[in-house]
C-alpha cells in the first residue's frame, strides 16, 4: 500500500512546452497572409529563341565568305604571273608488241594506201590526157617501133597497173610489218626492249 502524502511533501511541477505556432515571428505577431492558401502562379510560356536556325546560319556564313566572281582577264593575268610548273617525265621501256594488232593495223593502212595510190594515178592520168601527153607518147612510140599496133598508153593499162601495184603493196606491207613485230619481240626478250622517255609539253 502507498503511504499517504503529508502536507510537507511537495509535488514537482511538470514543465510543459508551449504549442508551436506556425508562421509566427519572433515578436509573436503572425505575418500578413499567414495561414491563408496562396493561389499558384500561372506558368510562363518559354521565350522565343532570338538565334536563327543552324542551317540558315551556315548558309549565310558561307554566302558571306564566298569571294566575288573574277573576270576572265584577271584569271588570265593571274595564270601568266604564276610560275610554270616543271614538266614531268617518265622513262619507259617497250617490252613487247602484239603481232595480231600489228597485222590488223598494217592491213588496213596498206589497203587505204592502195586506194589512195589508184585514185592519185587516175587523177594524174586524166590531167595528162587533157594536156595531150598521152597522144604525143603514143605517136612517138608508133614512129619508133614503126608498127600499126595498139597504143602504148591507155587508161586501162595505167589504172590497172596501179591497182596491181597497190595489191602487191598490201600483201608485202602486211607481211613485213607482222614479221617485224615478231622479230622485235624476240630481240626485246634479250635486250629488254627500246627505252622511251615521255614528258609533258612545256607551257
Amino acid at each position: 500500500m502507498t503511504a499517504p502524502q503529508g502536507p510537507d511533501t511537495a509535488t514537482a511541477p511538470t514543465a510543459t512546452a508551449p504549442p508551436a505556432t506556425t508562421g509566427t515571428s519572433a515578436s509573436g505577431a503572425a505575418p500578413a497572409g499567414a495561414g491563408v492558401p496562396q493561389a499558384a502562379s500561372p506558368a510562363q510560356p518559354p521565350a522565343p529563341s532570338a538565334t536563327p536556325a543552324t542551317g540558315s546560319t551556315s548558309v549565310l556564313s558561307s554566302a558571306s565568305r564566298r569571294p566575288p566572281p573574277r573576270s576572265a582577264a584577271a584569271v588570265r593575268a593571274e595564270d601568266r604571273a604564276r610560275p610554270a610548273a616543271r614538266a614531268r617525265k617518265a622513262r619507259l621501256a617497250l617490252k613487247r608488241i602484239d603481232p595480231w594488232s600489228v597485222f590488223v593495223f598494217s592491213l588496213i593502212a596498206a589497203v587505204l594506201l592502195g586506194i589512195a595510190l589508184v585514185t592519185a594515178v587516175a587523177a594524174l592520168y586524166a590531167v595528162l590526157d587533157g594536156l595531150g601527153v598521152q597522144s604525143s607518147v603514143n605517136q612517138l612510140f608508133a614512129e619508133v617501133v614503126d608498127a600499126d599496133g595498139p597504143p602504148l598508153v591507155t587508161s586501162r593499162r595505167v589504172v590497172g597497173g596501179a591497182a596491181v601495184l597497190a595489191a602487191v603493196n598490201v600483201v608485202l606491207l602486211t607481211l613485213l610489218a607482222t614479221l617485224g613485230a615478231l622479230l622485235y619481240n624476240l630481240c626485246a626478250s634479250f635486250t629488254g626492249g627500246v627505252e622511251v622517255t615521255l614528258g609533258e609539253r612545256d607551257g
